[in-house]
């Protein structure tokens, strides 16, 4: 394989291991036999000139990708990509006048169907949580081997997202948490929206009284507690007391 060299900071660049090639070799044929006429158009955002050209060279020795331009920086980059309009844009976290994720961020808002691999060395969660938010479609570690590459570029031509072995695991982690927030926030914002008496109602259904009891309790009627219970379970999508004392048992956790 013709691609080596050095890399980011971090020495060599990862050369394709021999135990790789042979499923590398079946990418390749099953990618030209599904359509041997079309080329995917990459872009290349990097500012190590070395690696830049390593990569370049890597991807075009694959006769389905054509790298149709290159940067060192990101505000060149965005000029460049909205003239051009690659079908996949590669992107380095470390840039010089703009940190990769911010420029992630903006070419997500100039263009959502333009895929993006993230290429970093970097792998905190942190890091990780914030490609999350905004809206990588793969991360590969520099340090990996480069079919890694390969397999992210082929995935995001097919429309599927790819995450290398080493950065999956945190990755996906990061996307659990991050769908955890968002429900906890969803679920914040319907409290909130709850009404004092919808409240207590929904406390003494968790504590197990009936719609005559609440009542009682309340000093009102018992078709007053119902039409309460009902607008509750309207706002929080629920059909019974049952499912109501589920989901307020859920939001206290």
């Amino acid at each position: 394989m013709p691609y080596s060299g050095k890399a980011h900071s971090s020495g060599l660049v990862p050369l394709i291991k021999v135990g790789d090639a042979v499923n590398l070799v079946g990418m390749v044929a099953n990618n030209l036999t599904q359509d041997s006429g079309s080329k995917t158009t990459v872009f290349i955002v990097e500012d190590q000139n070395l690696y830049l050209e390593g990569l370049r060279q890597f991807i075009e020795h694959y006769p389905e990708f054509e790298v149709v331009g290159t940067a060192r920086a990101a505000n060149q980059a965005l000029v460049q990509i909205a003239k051009i309009k690659p079908a996949i844009v590669i992107i380095d976290i470390f840039l010089p006048d703009m940190s990769g994720l911010e420029l992630l961020r903006q070419l997500k808002k100039k263009s959502a169907s333009t895929k993006a691999l993230i290429l970093s060395e970097a792998h905190e969660e942190n890091v990780i949580n914030e490609l999350v938010e905004s809206g990588a479609d793969s991360y590969v570690l520099k340090s990996e081997s480069n079919i890694e590459i390969y397999k992210s570029l082929s995935s995001l031509a097919c429309g599927k997202p790819y995450y290398s072995p080493r950065a999956g695991f945190k990755f996906f982690s990061a996307l659990k948490n991050h769908l955890q927030e968002h429900e906890n926030n969803s679920v914040n914002t319907v409290s909130a929206s709850l009404t004092k008496r919808e409240q207590q109602i929904a406390e003494y259904l968790k504590a197990g009284l009936t719609n005559k009891e609440i009542a009682s309790e309340l000093g009102c009627s018992a078709f007053t507690v119902k039409c309460h219970k009902a607008n509750l379970m309207r706002k929080i999508h629920v059909n019974s007391s049952s499912e109501i004392v589920q989901w307020f048992s859920r939001s206290k956790t």
